[in-house]
């Protein structure tokens, strides 16, 4: 699966020129943990997360209060410009693993260098605790999607465990499994064989 089937859209974003008030005010009402920040064209420029606005209030000032160079005021001087990001196409285990490596808890999605949507980890969860009933469908679309001759095969769930039977060649439904276990919520992926008919 895709970035594109799990990402929550279209995405709550700010401009640069955002008051910081009003960003901590769009965190606080949509329970999301960053924003991504856009330019006019909706192409990203950064991105503004709930410990850039936390940092703020934790800095110590020790001068008099007339010495005190005025503070942050917008976005764009506090947003983080180097964001990491995931194309649409992106596979959803390719996502995962860049949450994970980055320490992030979501990550913007883009397609044609516009912000299309988020992928957060609650995303991420919600997708993988699908029922049974739909994980089953979604690996035998993906079957489908990969090769013609994986559409003849049946595929059943249970607990999150695939079992793909079908009349053909002991490759083929090793790959088939392969591809299941590729699909976000398959714990594992089993196969039967059934004998060829005459």
């Amino acid at each position: 699966m895709k970035a594109k089937d799990a990402m929550s859209s279209p995405a709550v974003t700010v401009s640069p020129e955002t008051p910081l008030k009003e960003a901590g005010d769009l965190l606080a009402r949509h329970q999301i943990s960053a924003l991504p920040v856009v330019d006019n064209d909706v192409g990203l420029v950064g991105i503004v997360s709930q410990l850039d606005l936390i940092r703020l209030d934790t800095m110590a000032d020790d001068s008099a209060p007339g010495d005190r160079p005025p503070g942050p005021t917008q976005v764009a001087d506090v947003m983080t410009t180097d964001v990491v990001t995931v194309n649409a196409e992106t596979d959803l285990h390719s996502v995962a693993q860049r949450l994970l490596e980055s320490h992030i808890r979501q990550v913007p999605v883009l397609s044609e260098a516009k912000v299309v949507g988020v992928v957060s980890r609650r995303d991420l969860v919600k997708w993988m605790a699908r029922s049974d009933a739909a994980l089953a469908l979604e690996v035998s679309g993906v079957l489908r999607d990969q090769a013609q001759h994986l559409s003849r095969v049946e595929v059943s769930v249970r607990e999150g465990v695939a079992q793909i039977e079908g009349v053909a060649p002991a490759d083929t439904l090793a790959f088939a499994a392969k591809v299941a276990r590729s699909v976000p919520g398959i714990t594992d992926a089993r196969v039967s064989r059934e004998d060829t008919p005459g």
